[in-house]
């Protein structure tokens, strides 16, 4: 706290905080790394990657937007073996696309799985 008794201040009442500011960010992940200053706090500076399941594809997002975010488009197959009796019985091992999120359940009539 500055001696005007305010979080932060312009400085104009009392000498310029020298400490960092410390709020929590709209990402909701980090904190504000910036020397103290009045108003709302620039974006978080850090950044996620971000891919599908395969790793083939990647982007690099601002952190925070990875909720909101289209997972980029990957047309390998996807490196998780089936878990159902098709998937080892099928010559393709029930082979689907690369995807982001679990795998889709299994194509072959009743299974499910």
């Amino acid at each position: 706290r500055h001696p005007c008794k305010r979080r932060c201040c312009d400085g104009t009442a009392c000498p310029p905080c020298e400490e960092v500011c410390g709020r929590k960010l709209r990402c909701g992940n980090h904190r504000c790394p910036a020397p103290c200053h009045p108003g709302p706090c620039r974006p978080c500076p850090l950044t996620v990657a971000f891919g599908c399941a395969c790793g083939r594809m990647s982007s690099s997002l601002p952190c925070g937007a990875e909720s909101r975010a289209i997972p980029p488009r990957c047309y390998g197959v996807c490196p998780v073996p089936g878990l159902c009796r098709h998937a080892r019985a099928t010559p393709s091992g029930s082979q689907h696309r690369c995807h982001w999120g679990p795998c889709p359940p299994c194509t072959f009539g009743p299974c499910g799985t």
